[in-house]
C-alpha cells in the first residue's frame, strides 16, 4: 500500500516541477496538485490506521505445525476500496488534464515551443 502512495506522489512531484516551468505555470493546476497531495496522504493514513487497529492474529500453541491465523475487519476491505477508488477517480481525471496539455505541445511544431517540448518527453 504504502509503495503504491509514493509511487503516485512521485508522479504529482513530477508534475509540480513541470508545472513551475514559466510557459507551463498555471494556477488551477497548482490546487490541484495540493489537493490530489492532501488526498494522498489522508487516504494513506486512514488505510494504515485501520489496518493496524482492525488487524489481529492468533498463533497455535504448536506454530511450526498449524501456523498462525491473522484475523482482518470487513471495514478493513471496504474502506480500502473505497479509498482506491477515490484516489484512482482524482488521479485519472488529473492524467487526463495533462495528457490533454501534453497533446497540445507536441502537435505545436513552432520553435519557440522546442524546449517546452523537450520538457514534455523528458517527463
Amino acid at each position: 500500500v504504502l509503495g503504491l502512495y509514493t509511487l503516485k506522489l512521485i508522479y504529482i512531484e513530477r508534475v509540480e516541477i513541470l508545472n513551475n516551468h514559466p510557459m507551463l505555470a498555471s494556477n488551477r493546476v497548482s490546487k490541484w496538485i495540493k489537493i490530489l497531495r492532501c488526498s494522498l496522504y489522508a487516504s494513506c493514513l486512514i488505510c494504515v490506521t485501520m489496518m493496524i487497529v482492525l488487524t489481529d492474529g492468533e498463533c497455535h500453541s504448536n506454530p511450526e505445525e498449524y501456523g498462525c491465523k491473522p484475523t482482518f475487519h470487513i471495514a478493513d476491505v471496504y474502506l480500502a476500496i473505497a479509498m482506491i477508488c477515490v484516489d484512482a477517480i482524482l488521479f485519472a481525471g488529473f492524467c487526463w488534464k495533462w495528457w490533454g496539455l501534453i497533446k497540445m505541445f507536441t502537435l505545436t511544431k513552432s520553435s519557440d515551443n522546442k524546449l517546452v517540448i523537450d520538457m514534455i518527453k523528458a517527463f
